[in-house]
């Protein structure tokens, strides 16, 4: 009953999202599907999962409500103010494409060169280590251990995030392309050789989200400038299947290496005939759909004590304990038993954690009012800033049912990085277009 009221009140938002943005793919539809999604597999019980507790559904609809809200507040403020909310046939301010995306292809060599720098020598540490690369990979549930244990650390910090910076131009390089490139491959195959030699998912499921985020938003972008495109969708089809297969496989392949364990006492008979599975198996349905109960267990256990935006600005804490400035934060959250170990759950726990409940309340209204307000920039203006902070919101929204992603130094690092930087392109542009 649960699962078939979550997937129509679903629907019916997903209608609204298509109705306010006048496209399937926006923010609105990002987190309706996202948390769609999620609770119908928790609700499905194919593992003995605990019931979710009335504080728990209580702050995830008040939560978003909230975030609804966000949105229903800036469609007043513009027709209060009778702004037109159609963003066809805007003018172009900023060509991006007027040396026909050299620009844009050199920042992803650039970009994902210096990640993969980052990626080769994490390996060659590793390698130095225990010997060879077959030795790396039969004792990568050990690296694994060790990492979460704090014994590994990143050998060059912070310098891999640019492959997501990388991610971020392929995105834009292949909506105007309309097809995959190499040089769009590049960047994510330096994120999964990074995330392999660390034996982790979350960086491989992020930089394959951001790719899909920018690849969609820069297309209604790029349409509405009545920027030609090719008519052939079928390219940008292949371009998906090429990326999805490509993180799907990497995401297999760490499973296997770290043996995830398979037998779950809680799991039910249809479950388990999937033990083995490349791609669907136990141990993915409990990475995908417990988060939901690991946040229930966190509410009825009183929550957890931390600094002030300790896990909001986790990246900001680590880097200042470097300097002493403050102790460094736990890596990993804490698990919770629903009836397996589990620490996942979702982006309400951190927020909670942080602000309590004002945290849970106003930031995903805030989420909504500025993910709405740069929606709406991002075609008014065609700034390559505003496209930066959309698509970094839209990110956290699109992770919001599995973790808080400003967490990741991946995101971050990236994030800060190209709001710096974002500036400095848009002039060098002009001032080439100016001398063409």
């Amino acid at each position: 009953m649960t699962v078939l009221l979550t997937f129509a009140v679903g629907t019916a938002l997903l209608l609204l999202g298509k109705y306010l943005f006048r496209k399937w793919f926006n923010h609105l539809n990002i987190f309706v599907f996202s948390w769609t999604f999620y609770i119908c597999l928790y609700e499905l019980k194919l593992m003995r999962y605990i019931d979710l507790s009335n504080e728990v559904w209580f702050v995830m609809i008040f939560s978003s409500m909230c975030y609804l809200l966000g949105i229903i507040t800036i469609f007043a403020a513009r027709s209060s103010q009778n702004k037109i909310n159609d963003m066809s046939l805007k003018p172009l301010t900023l060509d991006f494409f007027w040396d026909d995306g050299k620009t844009i292809r050199n920042l992803i060599l650039i970009c994902s060169t210096i990640g993969l720098i980052a990626a080769v020598f994490h390996w060659k540490v590793l390698i130095d280590k225990f010997g060879s690369i077959p030795a790396v990979i039969v004792q990568a549930n050990i690296i694994y251990k060790l990492r979460v244990e704090g014994e590994i650390t990143e050998t060059i910090p912070y310098i891999y995030t640019l492959s997501y910076v990388g991610i971020f131009f392929s995105g834009i390089y292949t909506a105007y392309k309309n097809k995959i490139t190499l040089t769009a491959l590049f960047p994510l195959l330096t994120v999964i050789l990074k995330d392999m030699a660390s034996v982790g998912r979350a960086g491989i499921f992020l930089g394959f989200l951001e790719f899909i985020v920018t690849l969609f938003l820069f297309r209604y972008f790029l349409a509405s400038r009545q920027v030609k495109l090719a008519s052939n969708k079928a390219n940008i089809i292949i371009a998906l299947l090429i990326f999805t297969t490509l993180a799907v496989t990497s995401v297999s392949l760490v499973r296997s290496f770290r043996g995830s364990i398979e037998s779950y006492k809680g799991a039910s008979a249809s479950l388990n005939k999937l033990k083995g599975g490349a791609i669907i198996s136990p141990s993915m349905y409990l990475y995908f759909s417990s988060n939901i109960g690991v946040l229930s267990k966190y509410f009825q256990e009183g929550g957890e004590k931390v600094s002030f935006g300790e896990n909001s600005f986790r990246p900001v804490y680590n880097f200042l304990s470097k300097f002493g400035v403050v102790e460094k934060t736990r890596d990993y959250p804490i698990g919770y038993y629903i009836p397996m170990w589990v620490n996942s759950a979702t982006y309400l726990r951190e927020l909670h954690a942080d602000f309590g409940f004002y945290g849970v309340f106003l930031v995903p209204y805030l989420l909504g009012l500025f993910a709405t307000f740069y929606w709406f920039r991002v075609f008014e203006r065609g700034r390559l800033i505003d496209f930066v902070m959309f698509t970094y919101i839209c990110l956290i929204i699109s992770m919001s049912a599995l973790y808080l992603v400003t967490i990741a130094a991946g995101w971050s690092f990236s994030f800060v990085f190209l709001l710096l930087t974002a500036p400095l392109i848009e002039k060098f542009i002009r001032k080439k277009q100016n001398a063409v």
